[in-house]
């Protein structure tokens, strides 16, 4: 990024509470878990994963090199490997909706010792076929549409039983899908949030047609704000695009 736009970026933004000065905050941050077990520091990195739940514990994602790799480019005011939505996204210099402004919210040392947000679309259990999505996040579409196996459920107790000392550290949460309500790995970590008496505010994307009393006792809990995809106002655009929702 040239110096004058580098400039006019950082004019609008508050590093106040900020000891260290990154393009973005991401590597210094926040996780992101997807369903193959890989760890990326925000949903739009797919191409340099910090790491895999599979092969490295959380403890040497979070002090890895590849993390380390992006910290540092980012830190140059370079993008780094893996960052070319946001290249592509601020190329005119426009950073008014730029993704990585996202993080700036959390107050940043100049040794992060951990995570503030953990991000989790670790599973595509889903009851909807939308017409727009595909197997990959919907269990529903790739039993039926793409006749195709379920994917292999990676995250296993003893990964929750690692996360559990991150937990108390995070400032925010995000759940994603399939439908979250749907996914039982969810709940486990919402349980042991509620054991370990933490308040942690969850985020959750969700297609809105899930509630029982697990949902109500997790919502009764913890504080938890949402996103509802309709994609629909009427019953008939509704359910032709969300496939097995029903508008009422």
């Amino acid at each position: 990024m040239d110096e004058a736009t580098l400039k006019a970026f950082d004019k609008t933004r508050d590093f106040s509470n900020k000891s260290v000065h990154a393009l973005c905050y991401a590597p210094h941050s926040s996780l992101y878990f997807d369903t193959s077990g890989n760890v990326r520091v925000c949903c739009h990195n797919y191409a340099h994963p910090a790491g895999n739940i599979l092969k490295n514990s959380l403890d040497e994602i979070w002090s890895g090199e590849k993390i380390k790799i992006l910290r540092a480019a980012l830190e140059r005011n370079c993008f780094g490997p893996g960052c070319d939505f946001c290249r592509f996204q601020t190329a005119e210099g426009n950073f008014a909706n730029a993704a990585m402004l996202r993080f700036d919210r959390f107050a940043i040392s100049h040794d992060q010792l951990w995570p503030l947000q953990m991000e989790f679309s670790i599973s595509n259990s889903c009851n909807l076929e939308c017409v727009m999505c595909r197997g990959q996040w919907s269990s529903a579409i790739r039993a039926r549409r793409e006749k195709l196996p379920p994917l292999p459920r990676l995250y296993s107790d003893a990964f929750f039983d690692s996360l559990r000392k991150y937990l108390p550290h995070l400032k925010r949460m995000r759940f994603l899908g399939g439908e979250p309500f749907l996914i039982a790995e969810y709940f486990k970590l919402w349980e042991a949030m509620i054991a370990d008496g933490l308040t942690i505010p969850c985020h959750v994307t969700t297609n809105g047609t899930q509630y029982n009393r697990n949902i109500e006792r997790v919502m009764d809990h913890l504080p938890m704000s949402f996103a509802v995809s309709m994609d629909g106002a009427t019953k008939a655009t509704l359910e032709s695009i969300r496939v097995n929702a029903v508008y009422e």
